[in-house]
């Protein structure tokens, strides 16, 4: 499983590891700031935990992948 953090989120150190133990993680510690960079990061993604940055219907529709995903 995969989990992609989208961008910038306050984890403690026990949080990360709590989620590493459901499958990889990949943190991005800045905004995406295009759609492309985006769908981009998210391709690949069983999850997608979010920040700040907005997730349009068009980005999740291309994302076939994606099971879930969890505003932060």
């Amino acid at each position: 499983m995969k989990i992609i953090i989208t961008d910038k989120i306050f984890l403690e150190e026990n949080h990360v590891q709590q989620l590493k133990q459901f499958g990889e993680l990949i943190v991005y510690e800045d905004l995406p700031n295009t759609e492309k960079m985006l769908i981009k990061r998210l391709e690949n993604a069983d999850i997608a935990i979010v920040g700040f940055c907005k997730i349009p219907a068009s980005v999740i529709n291309l994302l076939m992948k994606l099971n879930m995903s969890e505003l932060f």
